[in-house]
């Protein structure tokens, strides 16, 4: 009976065709009947299938998509440390990777009291390095392979220096690892590997600048141990020479790298890929001349092919990036054209790398129109892909591309297709740094802020800021413009909250820009009727500015520094006071208002500019409300000395109210103000030299 419906079931989940006739071909009809007939008892156990040991966690991770309202995994912690600006990522991560090489630091210094190993099997890479050996070790070829194993390069060459003069058997093959590794390293023991959240935050900072990386300094060391071991090597194999090549490039020394490469040729030996994509790269900096440096690489190229050497990835990706740094004409366009050609024809796909450098190529001067062909057919050729890691400048294709995109084409679709790319699967861990995530989204907002309707530019905004991108403070700008430009009051609370979590108040130059911005707006958009929700969300800003930056002038800065508050120094001005004030009084904070006239009157030559006339005579005709005749004429006499215009209508509203009683020195301001005419005012240009 079960086997019935096993059948019956079967049956159900054959696809069918259009008439409801079941797909199906004869073979598996025939069968499918010849099991049931032969053992209609039993059940057909399917074949295994193999599988990876992490199949499990990965088809789980599969569900489920990143929550872009929580942290980084790296700044998961107690909500109020969660760091939210580009400064506080940056200086947390850093913090943890101090941590991380403090630890090492004390495994390194005290192994035998934390040299536990309960792992089975052992994992070497969990233990303490291992720094001391026993002084009856036995100098012999397995004692090297450990040191060596352990990255101890110099007491690896320590103990084959002893094992030769004891006269133990050291085979060729442990010489030529130990020279492999002299030159991989530099003759140097292996450095310690720089915590993940090291390089995070360091990885990537020269892109972010706009800089790329030309050439690094000659750092090869001479008469090193790499050099004497090539003399102890017997047989100078093509081997020794292509680890003797890659190591001198690696390290900055391409002179030398060539003449090792003359010697092979000499010697009728025939470097690796490898060798040869070292040797392709080093042409950047030992050929001056443009042209000269395709002419030797052509000559590599044909050195390949008669000596049957296959191109790998790396030949052409190093092809390319001299390409990238070449003149910027039609003939090197072509030119990485025909590469790209070539290795579709080697059925060798392009890496994230090879895009990058032709993007160099086809879009090479920022702020320049270029056609986006390139562009397009690039974004359609990995459209939809799983990206993998195959060459380690494939993190910087992300960014680039999305600032080409921003500075050279200006197309939100070339945008939103990029940004597609980015979150399909898992290839948002491309984006492998603090720099590369800033400059993608950076690049991706000048373009939205610039060409998309505002309701997507703040629902992306609200998707990503602050978890996963900190703007800094030119996207902040633009993104106050636009929110000022579309007339959004609702987003006025937010933009002051982002300006204080991104740290927007805490630099001398931004802070004042910031404030004075958004006071301007709010300035704006309180004309007239506001709901008493706006009002209330407005005061509670007025009051949190006054808090997180003190109303103080510029020489009393250093005095409010020297006490150690913990408060952002920023030099106030007196139109941000009088917008400050005036947005206080809209929002029904006459104590607000007045406080902040307060700081002002006494000290107000210790401000630069003047505060406006509407903010002052606002505040009279508040004073004039509530019948306070004394602050009134406070008032009225710093506008007098501040010569304001409205200083008359202010008057005027004084002396109309009758019920209002007004002492004699009181009247005699009114009086001064109102005989005084208006006079024309000078601008005074000041005396400037050329020389």
């Amino acid at each position: 009976m079960f086997a019935r419906r096993a059948s019956l079931f079967a049956l159900a989940l054959r696809p069918h065709g259009p008439q409801g006739r079941m797909v199906s071909n004869a073979s598996n009809s025939k069968q499918t009947a010849k099991t049931a007939q032969s053992s209609p008892d039993k059940i057909q156990i399917p074949n295994k299938i193999e599988r990876s040991p992490t199949a499990i966690l990965e088809a789980i991770a599969s569900t489920i998509r990143k929550d872009h309202s929580a942290p980084d995994y790296m700044f998961a912690d107690d909500p109020y440390l969660i760091p939210t600006s580009s400064l506080q990522k940056r200086s947390y991560a850093l913090a943890k990777a101090s941590g991380k090489r403090a630890a090492r630091h004390f495994l390194a210094k005290y192994p035998n009291l934390l040299f536990k190993d309960n792992a089975d099997p052992s994992i070497p890479a969990y233990l303490p390095p291992k720094t001391t050996w026993p002084e009856t070790m036995e100098p012999n070829e397995a004692a090297i392979f450990d040191c060596m194993q352990w990255g101890k390069l110099d007491k690896a060459y320590e103990t084959y220096v002893k094992a030769k003069q004891e006269g133990a058997r050291v085979s060729e093959e442990c010489k030529l690892a130990l020279f492999e590794l002299a030159c991989f390293f530099n003759s140097s023991d292996m450095e310690e590997e720089e915590p993940l959240e090291e390089k995070w935050a360091k990885k990537g900072v020269e892109d972010l600048k706009g800089k790329r990386r030309v050439q690094s300094a000659n750092a090869w060391k001479s008469n090193s141990i790499a050099d004497k071991m090539l003399e102890e090597l017997a047989d100078k194999s093509e081997r020794a020479y292509c680890s003797l090549l890659k190591g001198l490039v690696k390290h900055g020394n391409y002179d030398q790298a060539v003449q090792v490469y003359r010697k092979m040729r000499d010697a009728k030996l025939v470097p690796d890929s490898q060798a040869y994509a070292a040797l392709i790269g080093a042409v950047l900096y030992t050929q001056s001349e443009r042209e000269e440096r395709v002419n030797v690489i052509t000559g590599y190229l044909k050195e390949m092919s008669k000596h049957g050497v296959a191109p790998t990835l790396e030949v052409f990706n190093q092809f390319l990036r001299v390409l990238s740094f070449g003149p910027k004409t039609n003939k090197y366009q072509n030119m990485a054209l025909s590469v790209l050609r070539e290795m579709k024809k080697l059925h060798i796909e392009p890496s994230l790398t090879s895009w990058t450098q032709l993007l160099l190529i086809f879009y090479p001067i920022d702020g320049k129109e270029y056609n986006s062909s390139v562009m397009r057919t690039v974004l359609s050729e990995l459209t939809g892909k799983e990206l993998e890691w195959r060459h380690p400048e494939d993190a910087e294709f992300f960014p680039i591309a999305m600032r080409k995109i921003a500075a050279c084409l200006n197309d939100v679709d070339l945008a939103y297709e990029l940004d597609a790319l980015l979150n399909h699967g898992n290839n948002a861990a491309m984006l492998s740094s603090f720099a590369h995530v800033s400059l993608y989204y950076t690049n991706l907002f000048d373009v939205l802020m610039e060409l998309e309707t505002f309701d997507k530019v703040v629902a992306l905004w609200e998707q990503l800021v602050p978890n996963t991108y900190s703007p800094n403070r030119f996207t902040m700008k633009n993104f106050i413009d636009l929110v000022d430009r579309c007339g959004a009051v609702q987003l006025i609370p937010r933009l002051w909250s982002d300006v204080v979590s991104f740290d927007g108040l805490s630099r001398a130059t931004d802070g004042p820009m910031m404030v004075d911005r958004l006071l301007a707006i709010m300035i704006k958009h309180t004309e007239g009727d506001l709901a008493d929700e706006w009002k209330s969300k407005f005061a509670e800003i007025v009051v949190g500015v006054q808090t997180r930056c003190p109303l103080v002038a510029e020489e009393q800065n250093d005095r409010r520094e020297s006490r150690g508050r913990a408060l952002n120094r920023m030099e106030w001005t007196a139109p941000m006071l009088g917008n400050l004030l005036l947005i206080a009084l809209r929002c029904n904070g006459f104590d607000e208002a007045w406080k902040i006239f307060e700081v002002f009157s006494p000290k107000r030559a210790s401000f630069v500019g003047s505060p406006s006339g509407r903010s002052l005579a606002a505040l009279v005709a508040a004073c004039v409300d509530r019948e306070d005749v004394g602050k009134a004429t406070s008032v009225l006499e710093a506008m007098d000395d501040l010569a304001v215009e409205e200083a008359k209508s202010s008057a005027q509203l004084l002396r109309g109210r009758a019920d209002l009683a007004l002492q004699e020195g009181q009247r005699a301001l009114i009086d001064r103000i109102l005989a005084r005419k208006d006079k024309p005012v000078k601008i005074r240009i000041a005396e400037t030299s050329l020389y």
